[in-house]
């Protein structure tokens, strides 16, 4: 089994699930030292017995030649893709960077599980795929495409590939609420987007177990997957939550001797009020009752020309969020 992005939040949860259940190898590809370093400490400690089926691999998914070399006579039955850059904020400032990674390390890590004849690709996608609004969403969902365009173009591909959509895992890196405990402790304002926002939430162990899950469901071709996160939850409320459960007051225009003050500081660019998980209404049961296949068409009829206006664009650093009304995303 390989992990792309195994250092970080759920490629790191996905190694320690994955190596509990004893598999001949596991590779952990990281193109971050110092995350490649931590994961395997932590899997080092939590499976000693397993250690030994653990490859750490130091190199970059969009490297395509890398992978094929290093690869060469090693065997891979799975891939979980789980390396992207996935902060909304970073991305609307540095979308050369996202693009080139989200996109063109998607692109190659296809091409190359089509040279391994891998049996099984998971795909972490995301609820921010849906509707995109900003360059991380528009990146996830050209991930989803070319997944499609690949399984299309190859018409005696054997591998399954499954996209798994899901929003905010708590603990994870950037998430609000270890930021809303933090700026609890540290006695300063607790920043909150806006009165309106809401999110979907559920625990980095609970995603990834139902990821694993949603890979053993599809038994041909390209499917989606949503987990069932539950209804969304008012980011307002959990910043009231957080501040109470610390002993705390909220200070405002009623209670202006209160500890902790909730300042509005307005959505982010490319951010939205209220996330989507799948199109329309189109979710259908399966036999795990917290998975369901988000009944939808993946167009992939312009992914050719608007693969190689992206390519263009990085060439040229001209990459813009207004450029992509241009394309078919």
């Amino acid at each position: 089994i390989l992990i792309t992005g195994g250092g970080g939040s759920i490629g790191g949860e996905l190694c320690l699930e994955i190596i509990k259940h004893n598999p001949k190898k596991l590779y952990v590809l990281e193109n971050s030292e110092i995350s490649l370093f931590n994961i395997v400490n932590r899997i080092k400690k939590n499976e000693r017995n397993n250690f030994s089926k653990l490859i750490p691999v130091l190199g970059d998914c969009n490297d395509y030649f890398f992978l094929k070399n290093f690869f060469s006579n090693r065997t891979i039955d799975e891939i979980y893709h789980a390396a992207a850059y996935k902060h909304v904020n970073f991305g609307e400032e540095n979308s050369n960077s996202m693009i080139k990674n989200n996109v063109f390390g998607t692109k190659s890590i296809i091409e190359f599980s089509i040279y391994k004849n891998v049996k099984n690709f998971i795909f972490i996608s995301s609820d921010k795929a849906v509707n995109p609004s900003s360059v991380l969403g528009y990146s996830k969902k050209f991930g989803e495409k070319l997944i499609k365009y690949y399984y299309s173009k190859n018409l005696n591909i054997k591998t399954n590939y499954t996209i798994v959509r899901f929003g905010n895992v708590i603990g994870s890196s950037g998430s609000v609420i270890p930021i809303f405990i933090n700026q609890v402790a540290n006695k300063v304002p607790v920043t909150v987007t806006s009165s309106k926002a809401k999110r979907y939430f559920m625990s980095i162990s609970e995603a990834v177990k139902l990821v694993i899950n949603s890979s053993y469901l599809n038994n041909k071709g390209v499917k989606i997957y949503a987990l069932d996160m539950g209804d969304q939850i008012n980011i307002l409320w959990i910043a009231k939550r957080i501040i109470r459960l610390s002993g705390k007051t909220i200070k405002n225009n009623k209670n202006l001797n209160g500890d902790i003050e909730i300042k509005f500081t307005g959505l982010n660019k490319g951010e939205k009020e209220v996330e989507e998980i799948v199109l329309g209404d189109n979710l259908v049961t399966t036999k795990h009752k917290n998975i369901f296949e988000c009944n939808e068409k993946i167009g992939i009829k312009y992914l050719y020309k608007d693969l190689k206006k992206l390519e263009n664009m990085l060439k040229n650093k001209i990459i813009k969020k207004s450029l992509f009304n241009k394309l078919h995303i």
